[in-house]
């Protein structure tokens, strides 16, 4: 790994950061995500597999959402049995 604390700025490699923000004014930015965002073809979502960590509260309301609508879902949890945890 180099180091760069001994360089000059002017001679450290340029990057681009992309941080793929939709276009146009704060109110309309995520109507125009959802608009523009790729969706996954149903008959490719048993292709992917989706993998949730924790089986709480979140955890399992997401792992059952994303099972209905229809991938595959790994969810993975540090007890030796799925349980409630601290949700109540």
């Amino acid at each position: 790994m180099k180091d760069y604390a001994d360089i000059e700025s002017s001679k450290l490699p340029q990057y681009q950061i992309d941080s793929k923000v939709p276009e146009g004014p704060l109110a309309e930015k995520w109507t125009n995500y959802k608009a523009h965002q790729k969706l996954v073809n149903p008959a490719n979502k048993r292709n992917l597999d989706v993998i949730v960590v924790g089986t709480g509260l979140a955890g399992a309301s997401a792992a059952s959402t994303l099972a209905e609508l229809g991938f595959n879902v790994l969810n993975f949890c540090i007890q030796d049995s799925p349980r409630r945890a601290h949700s109540i």
